[in-house]
């Protein structure tokens, strides 16, 4: 995932992957950015449907002073060799 995303046309992304609106899509902005409405297609009974999520991989931190966890950070890019620090397997 880029931080230049953008979701694209509504109608193309239908096409697509012949999917159709769910009830909670809004077109919302453009462009992506983390802890923003991103938009996704999932799979819904059986039905691809285009929606909107809270956009970010989970980025786990804690505070330096504490040692405690602290919310997790929502981040657009996530490389491949450190994917084990976003989850768990």
């Amino acid at each position: 995932m880029c931080n230049r995303a953008e979701r694209g046309d509504t109608q193309k992304v239908l096409n697509l992957f012949g999917a159709r609106k769910g009830a909670r899509f809004n077109e919302g902005p453009l462009e992506t950015h983390p802890a923003q409405p991103g938009t996704i297609v999932r799979l819904e009974e059986g039905e691809l449907v285009l929606e909107q999520m809270t956009w970010g991989f989970p980025l786990a931190q804690k505070s330096k002073k504490t040692g405690k966890p602290l919310k997790p950070k929502p981040v657009n890019n996530a490389r491949f060799d450190q994917l084990g620090s976003y989850w768990k397997r």
